[in-house]
């Protein structure tokens, strides 16, 4: 993936436990889902106010050149 920060690894943890989505941030989802009190909140958190926005926006550039594995497994054959 594009980012593989301590940040983007504990959203997409928190998006799985919460929201059953492996791979995406919860920042991604909420800004897809337009959770605007979430957005707001983040907005302030990380004093970016289009944070949530540029977060899925990194996460839809990584689906293109790094999609996840169908699988959840990495392997170099992709016909695995």
């Amino acid at each position: 993936m594009i980012e593989t920060g301590w940040h983007w690894r504990t959203s997409a943890a928190c998006n799985r436990v919460l929201c059953g989505t492996m791979h995406e941030p919860l920042c991604s989802r909420a800004w897809r889902r337009g959770w605007h009190l979430f957005i707001e909140c983040m907005a302030v958190a990380f004093r970016d106010p289009v944070h949530c926005e540029d977060v899925h926006l990194r996460w839809l550039a990584a689906q293109v050149y790094d999609p996840p594995p169908v699988t959840g497994r990495h392997h170099p054959d992709p016909g695995y």
